[in-house]
C-alpha cells in the first residue's frame, strides 16, 4: 500500500488499521525506552565510556537534537515522497544507530549512535498520530494522542526500575541487543500490516500552504509552545536525565530506590493520558491547564526543595502528580489538530520545539555541574541551583495562564 492512500475517512475500521497503529505504538515505546535510558545508565556510561557530566549530557541531548532536526526534514520530505517511504528509511537508520551504540567504546561512537537513533525514530510519534488521524474519526484524536503517549510512558517506566534491576544480572549491551531484535521484528510486522490495509487515497498537501497556515496562527502557536515547554521540562530534566543523580545526592537514596521514584513520573503520565483525553470535551481547556500548572508548580517545589523536610516516602506521590499534570499538555495537540486542516506540519513543529527546548537542559546542567564541582561547590548545591529553573518557568506559565484574556484563547477553549 502506498502512503498516499492514507486518508481521514469515515469508513468501517479494519482490523489491520488497529494492528498497524498498535505496532507503530510499540516501536515508539521501544524508541522511548532507549531515549530515556541514559538517566538509569549514568554510572554505567561514565565508567564504561569514561564520560564526564557534560559529555553525558551531550550523549543524552544528541538524541533530542537529531530527533528535532530530522523530524522537520522528514516532515518536509513526506511532502515530496510518501510518508511511509521516509518512515521506512528512518527506521533503517535507527537500527544502524542502535547497532553502533551497542558496540560503542568511546564518547564519539556513543554520540554518533545516539544521533542516528534520534534521527531514525524522529517520525515515530508523528507517524502514530498520522495513522490515528488517517484511520479514525477526529473526535477520537485526543484519545489516540493519549494512547500513543501511553506507549511511550510504558517504555519510560521500563527504562527506570526494571532496567536498573536487570543491570545487576546482565550487561547493558546485551539488553540493547535484545531491543534491536525486538525492533526488527516489530518493523517487519508493521510493514506487513500496513501493506494489507486498504483505504482511499489522500491528496498530497503543499508545504508552502501549510507553512502559511502555521504563520497565520503564530501567536497562538507560540503561546501553546510556551505552555508545553514549561510543563514538559520537569519530565525531561528529572526522570529522563538527571533525576537519579538528584535523588541519590539530595535524598541519599540508592539507585534502585531512585529508579522506583522516577517510575512514578511515567505512571502519572499514563494516568493523565487516560483521563485528560476524556475530560477535554467536558471542561474548558484553559481551566484544566491553569489547574494543572498550579498543581505541577507546587509539587515541583516540594520535590526539589523538600530534601530536609519531606520524607522520601512521599516522593512517589509528588512524582505521580507531576506526571499527571504535565500530561495535560497533550490537550494542546488536540487543539492544534482541530485548528489546522492538515495538522502534519503544526503537530510536528509543536513536538519538535517543545522537546528541543527542554532537552537543551541536559548538556547545560552537565556543564554547570562540571564547572561548579571543579570549583569545590557541593554537588547538592549545584543540583539544587540547576533544578531551580523548573519551578521558576512553571510559575511564570501559571501567571500567564491566569492573566491571559479568555477571548484570545476562545478558539482553544
Amino acid at each position: 500500500m502506498k502512503e498516499d492512500s492514507l486518508n481521514h475517512p469515515h469508513q468501517h475500521h479494519h482490523f489491520n488499521q488497529y494492528l498497524a497503529w498498535s505496532i507503530a505504538g510499540l516501536i515508539y515505546s521501544l524508541s522511548f525506552f532507549i531515549r530515556v535510558s541514559p538517566n538509569t545508565l549514568q554510572l554505567v556510561f561514565q565508567n564504561d565510556l569514561h564520560l564526564d557530566f557534560q559529555q553525558l549530557g551531550y550523549v543524552s541531548a544528541a538524541f533530542y537534537y537529531s530527533y528535532a532536526l530530522f523530524q522537520i526534514i522528514g516532515t518536509l520530505l513526506s511532502f515530496r515522497f510518501s510518508l511511509l517511504s521516509v518512515f521506512w528509511a528512518y527506521l533503517l537508520i535507527f537500527g544502524i544507530g542502535l547497532g553502533i551504540f551497542i558496540g560503542a567504546q568511546s564518547y564519539e561512537s556513543a554520540l554518533w549512535g545516539r544521533i542516528l537513533m534520534g534521527m531514525g525514530c524522529s517520525l515515530d510519534f508523528t507517524f502514530c498520530l498520522f495513522l490515528a488521524r488517517s484511520f479514525f474519526h477526529k473526535h477520537h484524536f485526543a484519545l489516540f494522542v493519549g494512547l500513543t503517549n501511553l506507549f511511550g510512558v510504558i517504555g519510560g517506566c521500563l527504562a527506570q526500575y526494571p532496567l536498573d534491576l536487570l543491570l545487576g544480572y546482565v550487561s547493558w549491551r546485551y539488553i540493547f541487543e535484545i531491543l534491536l531484535a525486538l525492533f526488527g521484528c516489530a518493523a517487519v510486522a508493521l510493514y506487513v500490516s500496513v501493506h494489507y490495509t486498504n483505504v482511499k487515497k489522500q491528496e498530497r498537501p503543499c508545504a508552502g500552504k501549510l507553512a502559511k497556515e502555521l504563520y497565520a496562527h503564530k501567536y497562538l502557536f507560540l503561546l501553546i509552545l510556551w505552555f508545553c515547554f514549561t510543563m514538559v521540562l520537569p519530565i525531561l530534566m528529572i526522570p529522563e536525565m538527571w533525576g537519579s543523580l538528584f535523588l541519590e545526592t539530595i535524598y541519599g537514596m540508592n539507585s534502585l530506590d531512585a529508579s522506583i521514584v522516577l517510575s512514578y513520573f511515567f505512571v502519572g503520565i499514563g494516568i493523565g493520558n487516560l483521563t485528560l483525553g476524556l475530560l477535554r470535551h467536558h471542561y474548558p481547556l484553559m481551566k484544566i491547564i491553569r489547574l494543572a500548572l498550579i498543581i505541577e508548580t507546587i509539587c515541583c517545589v516540594l520535590f526539589i526543595y523538600g530534601g530536609k523536610h519531606i520524607e522520601p516516602g512521599y516522593l512517589p506521590i509528588f512524582s505521580c502528580i507531576i506526571g499527571i499534570t504535565a500530561s495535560a499538555l497533550l490537550l494542546f495537540f488536540d487543539v492544534v489538530n482541530n485548528i489546522f486542516d492538515d495538522g502534519r506540519l503544526a503537530l510536528s513543529s509543536l513536538n519538535i520545539f517543545m522537546t528541543l527546548l527542554s532537552a537543551s537542559s541536559h548538556p547545560l546542567v552537565g556543564w554547570y555541574l562540571d564547572l561548579n564541582v571543579f570549583k569545590g561547590v557541593a554537588m547538592s548545591t549545584a543540583l539544587l541551583e540547576s533544578f531551580s529553573v523548573m519551578p521558576i518557568f512553571l510559575l511564570i506559565s501559571s501567571i500567564v495562564a491566569l492573566t491571559v484574556r479568555s477571548k484570545r484563547l476562545s478558539c482553544v477553549s
